[in-house]
């Protein structure tokens, strides 16, 4: 499955929401590392985007401490940002 997700990254790289879901999927995996480089995507074309910065959060929490990452910590709501993305015209 993250393999054809990555996969759909490298043809929409521009896509925010599919970026921050992978970097979801990856964080659900244990893979803060890599979830970091697709939120580090986001806010370069986002700069100050708010979901990217929330599971950049809870990747850096996962590096220094795996065991302190907290339940619901970093959840997105992918509805607030779907209409947040339809009304910018960037």
């Amino acid at each position: 499955m993250l393999r054809r997700l990555l996969d759909a990254v490298a043809a929409s790289p521009d896509d925010v929401s599919l970026r921050l879901y992978v970097a979801s999927v990856m964080l659900n995996r244990g893979e803060a590392t890599e979830a970091l480089e697709q939120c580090s995507a986001v806010l370069n074309h986002v700069p100050g985007h708010p979901g990217a910065i929330t599971l950049l959060r809870r990747a850096t929490g996962m590096l220094s401490d795996p065991a302190d990452v907290g339940e619901g910590y970093g959840e997105v709501n992918w509805a607030a940002y779907e209409e947040e993305l339809s009304s910018d015209p960037s």
